[in-house]
């Protein structure tokens, strides 16, 4: 993550607000058309946590039906959708169209079978590489901060990790290390997607499962987006990576995706917010099957909400394009939105698990807070879905 300066009309001040680039230092700036308008109210606090008073999205404003034919049964692929709408990105690699308003991920869940809920705790984290491992604790110590791992442990105690994605992290392994030295509970595996060199290149991520409680069944990892050109906030393309796996208590099937977004914060990648966020969903539709319980983590570089001024007074506050339009096709969870996280650009999302709780975490030497969510959910019956 870096850190930029703003100047606000709203409060006459020089605000100092942060994004994430790659792991390697620098500078970072809003993109244009980003809203500058600093509430003046207690969403300035770092203790605010969520959408404020549930934002309207501009992004869906004519939710369809959900339409699912019955006869999909779980474990079969996600109907694909049929796309839909302008091209975003027209001409570049990442160019995409969407899918139709009713195509939602939380129409492929499955039924619980009424017995007990299930939990599966999710962690999201930008560890700032490197200042918490290449210059730790001196430039070129090349050692992970053992406050990062002090950070996780202080959560997992209260409540067992099961899931955790990594972004500006180049040795997952290193981080599980360290944690479990520390106390963390459990066997984990990790898999790591950077390209094996020291640089902070725009990949760079890692997501980690407890094989205690899944039994592994796939893995992958794709670009998705790419960094807005030219200058100081270009690193190059951007990754997501995901897991499939089997939850060992319920027997439940598992999608879960981690994604590290373009710079500059706000901009999307050269193919705008709309064309990430459609292909985050096409990874997911091609990879996860009717009937899993699907987690998306990450730090977009997008923020959340932003306050609008009303052309009558007063503002609201709404999504963003990305974020909103992620949440028309898979609800939108969790983030934690103020000027000091950029209005929330790390985020949750799930299609059909409840969230129980969610919290704000400690840094632990980053310059990103920490997140988590307990998620609860039902077993499953065979071939049953929710329409």
């Amino acid at each position: 993550m870096k850190v930029f300066v703003m100047a606000s009309s709203v409060l006459g001040a020089s605000v100092t607000l942060l994004g994430c680039g790659a792991g390697s230092g620098g500078s970072t700036t809003l993109a244009p058309g980003v809203s500058t308008v600093i509430p003046t109210t207690v969403t300035q606090t770092t203790s605010r946590t969520g959408p404020p008073d549930h934002p309207v999205n501009p992004m869906c404003p004519n939710k369809g039906k959900a339409n699912l034919e019955s006869t999909e049964s779980s474990g079969g692929p996600i109907p694909p959708w049929t796309p839909t709408g302008p091209t975003e990105g027209a001409g570049k690699w990442c160019a995409i169209q969407g899918p139709p308003a009713d195509w939602n991920l939380k129409n492929f869940c499955p039924k619980s079978n009424g017995g007990a809920g299930h939990r599966i705790k999710v962690l999201t984290y930008n560890l700032q590489w490197w200042k918490n491992y290449q210059q730790y604790p001196k430039v070129h110590g090349d050692t992970i901060n053992p406050a990062i791992g002090a950070n996780i442990v202080k959560y997992d105690k209260i409540e067992p990790f099961d899931i955790m994605g990594m972004q500006e992290c180049e040795i997952m392994s290193k981080v599980i290390d360290s944690a479990k030295t520390q106390g963390l509970q459990g066997n984990w595996v990790t898999k790591e997607y950077w390209n094996q060199k020291y640089d902070g290149s725009s990949v760079d991520i890692g997501i980690a499962y407890k094989s205690d409680t899944f039994d592994y069944i796939n893995y992958g990892q794709g670009f998705v987006a790419e960094d807005a050109p030219p200058g100081v906030n270009y690193y190059g393309k951007r990754a997501a990576q995901w897991l499939r796996l089997k939850h060992k208590a319920s027997g439940q099937f598992v999608f879960a995706l981690n994604h590290h977004g373009p710079t500059a914060v706000g901009a999307g990648g050269v193919c705008g917010g709309k064309g990430t966020a459609y292909q985050l969903l096409k990874m997911i539709a091609e990879n996860a099957q009717v009937g899993d319980q699907i987690f998306m983590v990450g730090d977009f570089n997008a923020p959340s909400i932003q306050e609008i001024p009303q052309p009558t007074g007063g503002s609201r506050w709404q999504y963003t394009e990305e974020i909103g339009t992620l949440a028309c096709h898979i609800p939108h969870i969790y983030t934690v939105s103020n000027i000091q996280t950029v209005w929330g650009i790390d985020n949750f999302f799930a299609n059909c698990a409840t969230a129980v709780t969610k919290t704000q975490m400690g840094k632990g030497g980053s310059d990103h807070w920490a997140l988590s969510v307990l998620y609860e959910f039902g077993g499953a019956k065979a071939g049953e879905i929710t329409v």
